[in-house]
């Protein structure tokens, strides 16, 4: 899969896994998130292990984990890694050797033009979502359960560029 298919299907699935996170029902919205959600972010880190299939004619699938504390994350797709301070974010393709860097912005703000078509919470308390892409293709993800541990410190939600090997490309469109 390229490089842009990956980061796009991170998006896709960080939408579907915000969604997941901050909508107890189908019709609230990102601004609506419940103030005992809001007060579990605050004061855990939640963690939501998923997998995920696509529509597509060769259908692509996988597993990662989320984790979220009050406005940072990480998404972790294996190859492909997604880490926001809240102020900064990184996404590291590591089949490609590669970082971009750059402002933080929402899950929900980052995914514009994706859709919820279908969210259903499931008996052990996780959910199931489908996301209809701008294209017209469909993500199914599956989140059984979520968990909360104490809070992490602020540098689990960052990368440490100048650690990387010298042969990755590091790319920083902060500016």
């Amino acid at each position: 899969m390229s490089s842009s298919k990956r980061i796009s299907l991170c998006w896709a699935v960080s939408l579907l896994l915000g969604t997941a996170l901050t909508l107890p029902a189908q019709n609230a919205s990102f601004d609506e998130i419940p103030r005992s959600l809001r007060t579990q972010l605050a004061a855990y880190l939640t963690q939501a292990d998923f997998s995920y299939v696509t529509d597509d004619a060769v259908p692509v699938s996988g597993e990662g984990r989320l984790y979220v504390q009050d406005s940072c994350y990480v998404l972790d797709m294996g190859l492909m890694k997604i880490s926001s301070d809240g102020i900064d974010r990184w996404t590291v393709d590591a089949d490609a050797r590669e970082v971009y860097v750059e402002k933080a912005v929402s899950i929900a703000g980052a995914v514009a033009g994706f859709t919820v078509e279908k969210f259903d919470g499931l008996s052990s308390g996780g959910v199931k979502a489908r996301l209809l892409a701008p294209d017209g293709r469909r993500i199914t993800l599956t989140v059984p359960k979520m968990k909360m541990t104490a809070k992490a410190e602020a540098d689990f939600f960052r990368v440490n560029t100048a650690a990387l090997p010298s042969d990755w490309i590091i790319t920083d469109l902060r500016q």
